[in-house]
């Protein structure tokens, strides 16, 4: 009876807390992670800034690294909650969202969890 108790209890508690999306902080690690790499100028010259991306109607990117005084994009990341990511599933994506972003030659990157699958 003290274990039924407990886990209604649990529940409860769990039901009154508030939902919070874990791809919010995941995004920001993600940022995070390259803000380091540009810095220790593994992302090219130049590095001014991370920041995420959108556009109504044209979606968002995740992590977007400017470089330069006209601040132009070098890289475009993507950053998944999920465990195992296909990374052939979301550069299609990618490489369409990093057109808004005007072109030119941008690397992408793309992060999950714990695992990203490439193309063989």
């Amino acid at each position: 009876m003290a274990r039924l108790l407990k886990t209604d209890a649990k529940r409860r508690v769990c039901n009154r807390l508030p939902h919070v999306p874990l791809s919010r902080p995941w995004e920001e690690a993600t940022r995070i992670h390259l803000r380091r790499l540009a810095a220790a100028g593994q992302l090219g010259p130049e590095f001014v800034a991370v920041e995420p991306f959108w556009r109504d109607g044209g979606g968002e990117i995740d992590a977007v690294v400017l470089a330069g005084r006209a601040r132009h994009p070098v890289l475009a990341g993507e950053a998944k909650w999920a465990r195992r990511v296909d990374a052939r599933r979301i550069e299609a994506d990618l490489v369409r969202k990093t057109a808004l972003l005007g072109g030119g030659d941008i690397r992408l990157a793309i992060s999950g969890r714990e695992e990203v699958n490439v193309a063989p």
